[in-house]
């Protein structure tokens, strides 16, 4: 076996029978040129590839080969001829497989996947990507076969007929005329990146800015600044036309857009347009970031693994491939029978709702359930540029832009040719429970409408609350308000289920306003019970505990005789010395609706109660005026989030946590940048809120996790970027972009 030496290689067999010294017979050929990239980081990611071909069920070739020797050696290109005229005639389908390592190749290399040409699975024998097409020669034409090793394939495993694109199994068989519709006809340029028509990252990506969302559920977003974006719901706020102006004179684009005619001095009638006139901005391209940063891939347009344009009448607006859907809203692709959560044990890929089975971390002499379950991969930015027309399989990227894409330098080297066996982990916030407490009361009937109601089912939606458990209770409780053991309305269950239900309680109010009751809210009773039904929630279970009073008066009122003191005296006791000290428990309060519904917002007041009631609940910095506008909402909202979901993490298995010298990363949405956090030197940040950057471990919160804390100053950065991006998708209405943090191993982490 050799490693590849030119840039091009062709191997391969001529058609016909007759031959003539070293030569073929005159006869037009026919043949498929495989072109095999990446855009994942060599070495780091892949170390070597095995090209397997095979031709009517009988294996012509196997070779393995180096794809970093001192330089990086992709793209590389391989062909094969029919070894007779009856693979033409009957129509025998010719298939190719590539798989894709983190093993280095060489020579004498004992691994089966080299020495005896093995079946590959991926998981096993050092393969962690496979790329396999199957279909019959098209007569007389020489094809080009794209054969592109994708992040979003990386460790799935797929069936013998099937090969993954976009994070899918789908059939890797192509009928003749399928292939003929598919491939381009094979030339050079094609894979080199030297041709006119190769792709420039610099040129088509480099005005890129954050995908606007139009559909959620299905990933359809629009580029930025086109028609076929949705408009920001108050246009001085257009994020893409922040500058104020009067004239286009006052743009560097020389363009200026009139958002309020009426506005007079010193405001501005208008916004700078962020390009001028000319810019070509017609096109749409798409970049996804992985993991944190980790990898950055270029989407082609294709609807298996890449996107699709599904409205014509809305030309810059583009849909997501089902697999990267599902990895931008990050829900399981395995939904088999038995299919385990991260963190926990399993023996191959599909044990793991993320089909991901890492058994890197298996202890030494494990016989049986020797891997991890991964958390599978993220998408964790989506960005677009309507600079040119979109990029398709067969178009390659320019010969400078390949190997960048690659992370290597403009001769091919990479910064670390000799990278440990890597790996990323998704770190998750631990369990949480927050009973939402609302005022029912006739007098805070403003809530009751689906303007105010939407203003918290955006902040619930937030995905920092996936692995928080919501509960409702409604003020006054039985008894006139002052019962102590009132059940909850909505028990505990994930935001992800409970949410909606929610919701949908508080527009059965919207929708029969008479079913409000008379009196005042009475918070004692209400208050109690929720205590009562957080604290009865199990210690192993929840890391925190809380409660959030949405109402508009009387928030320090004390009406009940049976409970010894203010809501503010309870809120107090739950939090510095609750009926059992392992579970303390804080209180919010958030006021959405005026006090007085008479008055204009300019001139009513918070209720004068609720401040002794916010001091005395909790020690975060909540912002309890949400009145007005839906932002003000968020950011109240934003802040219980901060405090009950964020920059602290449960590592589900010490087998997987990360190490000391390890490095964590998250990437903001909007810009696509990474920020990355390096362990505090001196390890002190053990718990929140402790002044310096990075993180360290801190107590866990049951036998077998580990549990990391970032410090003050990290933290700070964090909560800014998930603040930026919910505001960006308040803009346009749509739910929270989500934000998650990862661990990678040193030398390991994004390029």
């Amino acid at each position: 076996m050799r490693s590849f030496v030119r840039r091009a290689t062709i191997v391969g067999v001529c058609l016909g029978a007759s031959v003539v010294g070293a030569g073929c017979e005159a006869k037009k050929a026919t043949e498929y040129v495989a072109g095999i990239s990446t855009q994942m980081t060599v070495p780091r990611d892949l170390k070597a590839v095995r090209v397997e071909v095979n031709v009517g069920g009988f294996q012509t070739f196997c070779q393995g080969y180096k794809v970093y020797d001192g330089k990086v050696q992709l793209p590389r290109s391989l062909g094969a001829y029919p070894n007779s005229e009856n693979a033409l005639k009957t129509n025998l389908p010719v298939t190719y497989t590539i798989v894709g390592l983190t093993e280095d190749f060489d020579s004498a290399s004992e691994n089966p996947l080299f020495a005896i040409c093995a079946q590959p699975k991926v998981g096993e024998n050092g393969a962690r990507i496979l790329r396999r097409s199957r279909q019959p020669y098209v007569p007389d034409e020489i094809l080009f076969l794209p054969m592109p090793l994708k992040y979003s394939c990386y460790d799935k495993a797929c069936g013998e007929d099937e090969t993954c694109k976009g994070g899918k199994c789908v059939p890797a068989s192509l009928t003749q005329e399928q292939a003929k519709a598919t491939f381009s006809r094979y030339t050079p340029e094609l894979l080199d990146g030297t041709g006119g028509e190769c792709f420039s990252t610099s040129l088509c990506l480099g005005a890129a800015a954050p995908a606007i969302v139009v559909d959620a559920d299905t990933c359809t977003y629009a580029v930025a600044n086109t028609p076929s974006a949705p408009p920001p719901l108050d246009p001085k706020a257009d994020p893409f036309r922040q500058q104020p102006c009067d004239l286009p004179e006052e743009c560097g684009s020389k363009r200026c857009t009139i958002v309020d005619p009426g506005a007079v001095s010193p405001d501005k009638k208008g916004r700078c347009e962020p390009l001028a006139a000319d810019t070509p901005w017609a096109g749409t391209n798409v970049e996804i970031v992985y993991n944190g940063g980790l990898n950055r891939e270029i989407l082609d347009l294709d609807p298996e693994e890449g996107f699709v344009l599904p409205d014509p009448a809305n030309p810059q607006r583009f849909q997501l491939a089902p697999g990267l859907c599902d990895m931008v809203k990050g829900t399981a692709v395995n939904t088999g029978p038995g299919a385990k959560d991260a963190g926990l044990t399993c023996e191959t890929n599909a044990d793991c709702k993320s089909d991901a089975c890492d058994k890197r971390f298996a202890a030494p002499g494990c016989t049986q359930n020797c891997g991890v379950c991964g958390s599978g991969h993220r998408i964790t930015s989506v960005r677009a540029s309507g600079t040119c027309q979109a990029k398709r399989i067969t178009q390659p990227f320019c010969a400078a832009d390949q190997l960048a894409q690659m992370g290597t330098d403009e001769s091919g080297v990479a910064p670390n040719a000799t990278p440990p066996e890597c790996s990323t982990v998704e770190l998750k916030p631990p369990r949480a429970a927050l009973m939402v407490l609302v005022d029912n009361t006739q007098a805070h009937s403003a809530f009751f409408n689906s303007d105010q109601i939407k203003a918290i089912e955006f902040p619930l939606k937030d995905p920092a609350f996936e692995k928080t458990d919501l509960g409702l209770i409604y003020a006054p409780v039985a008894s006139n308000g002052c019962a102590i053991d009132a059940p909850p309305v909505l028990p505990f269950e994930p935001a992800a289920t409970s949410r909606t239900k929610l919701i949908d309680n508080f527009l059965g109010f919207a929708n029969a306003p008479a079913t409000l009751l008379p009196g005042a809210p009475n918070y004692e009773g209400a208050l109690a019970s929720s205590y009562a039904a957080l604290t009865a929630l199990p210690n192993t279970s929840y890391f925190k505990r809380a409660v959030v009073i949405i109402g508009n008066r009387d928030f320090n009122t004390e009406s009940c005789g049976n409970i010894a003191g203010t809501p503010a005296n309870l809120a107090e006791a739950a939090r510095t010395a609750p009926a059992d000290p392992t579970k303390p428990i804080s209180t919010y309060v958030i006021q959405l609706a005026k006090t007085d519904p008479n008055k204009a917002l300019g001139d009513d007041v918070l209720d004068p109660g609720l401040g002794a009631l916010l001091t005395a609940g909790s020690t975060a910095l909540v912002n309890p005026d949400a009145r007005g506008q839906k932002k003000n909402a968020k950011d109240s909202f934003q802040q219980v989030i901060n405090s009950l979901a964020t920059c602290v993490y449960d590592v589900a298995d010490t087998a997987k946590a990360p190490a000391a010298d390890d490095i964590l990363s998250f990437s903001d949405p909007l810009f696509g940048t990474t920020t990355k956090i390096e362990a505090n030197p001196t390890n002190s940040c053990t718990t929140e809120g402790v002044p310096g950057s990075g993180w360290s471990y801190g107590a866990s919160g049951s036998p077998g996790t580990k549990r990391i804390f970032l410090c003050e100053q990290s933290c700070a950065a964090y909560r800014s970027t998930l603040a930026q991006a919910s505001d960006f998708a308040l803009l346009y209405e749509k739910p929270p972009i989500a934000v998650p943090m990862f661990a990678h191993r040193k030398s390991c982490e994004p390029k």
